[in-house]
């Protein structure tokens, strides 16, 4: 089992997020796009640091607004998306992360974003590569992970699976958290984001999510990441150190930023 953590969840620049997590002892790293934005080099370039740190590029994160637009807007999409495998391919990443539409005009049928994730599947498998399906809190049609599955299952392509992150969830109290109704094939569940909170209060957490819209883009520069609190981060989530958890066992109270933790297979 990899673990890895989102360069979203740090501050610095991305060659001080990388250090720390490596100095932390991650297996990987999720790459967020804005970082690479702002560093003075190529994805290729990431790609050599990571691999001379010991880490691995698990995925790449985001791609945003795709599945269920109009159908006009939709060749731009995939035109869009062939880019990224561009970039996903100087990275050395398999795995890219498709967030819920969030657009206002997202067409409310689940038939054509199946339709939609399945075609991506197939342009993703022609080069290698793998989708994840992730439902944003504040997502327009699709807001809850459950929702999400459905959509991957009608999908039934091999290259789309489900990527659940427990930020989202607790963000609009998704009961279908909760349920035993839904069970997902763990060949289609590509991986599991636990999400690590400032706080010490995780027995309720309110839903808040239009505060946490987009919280993640704000934290780009602060002031660089410890690898103290990293190390914890990743101790908890290897059993070795324990924290005050919350209810539902995902979540665990540190001292930095809310971060994204991913828990896959090799």
């Amino acid at each position: 089992m990899l673990r890895s953590i989102a360069t979203v969840s740090l501050g610095g620049t991305l060659l001080e997020k990388l250090q720390a997590i490596a100095a932390a002892g991650f297996d990987g790293v999720e790459i967020f796009e804005n970082d690479l934005l702002y560093f003075d080099g190529s994805p290729a370039e990431v790609r050599t640091i990571c691999a001379d740190l010991g880490l691995r590029v698990l995925l790449f994160q985001p791609f945003r607004d795709f599945e269920a637009a109009p159908r006009g807007r939709m060749q731009k999409n995939f035109d869009r998306a062939e880019n990224k495998f561009d970039v996903m391919e100087q990275l050395g990443a398999d795995l890219m992360l498709v967030c819920s539409n969030t657009a206002p005009d997202t067409i409310a049928d689940d038939a054509v974003a199946a339709e939609d994730l399945r075609a991506l599947g197939e342009r993703a498998a022609r080069r290698g590569f793998r989708i994840g399906y992730e439902a944003l809190a504040w997502g327009r049609q699709v807001n809850k992970f459950s929702h999400a599955w459905r959509i991957v299952q009608a999908a039934n392509h091999p290259a789309v699976g489900l990527v659940v992150d427990t930020f989202h969830t607790f963000a609009i109290e998704d009961d279908s958290a909760r349920s035993r109704d839904w069970q997902a094939s763990p060949a289609l569940v590509f991986g599991y984001f636990c999400v690590a909170f400032a706080t010490h209060h995780l027995q309720h957490i309110e839903p808040h999510p239009k505060n946490t819209e987009h919280y993640h883009d704000q934290c780009l520069d602060k002031s660089q990441p410890s690898p103290q609190v990293l190390r914890g981060v990743f101790e908890f989530h290897t059993g070795k150190t324990k924290y005050l958890v919350a209810s539902s066992g995902d979540s665990v109270a540190t001292s930095c930023n809310p971060c994204r933790i991913l828990t896959r297979n090799a």
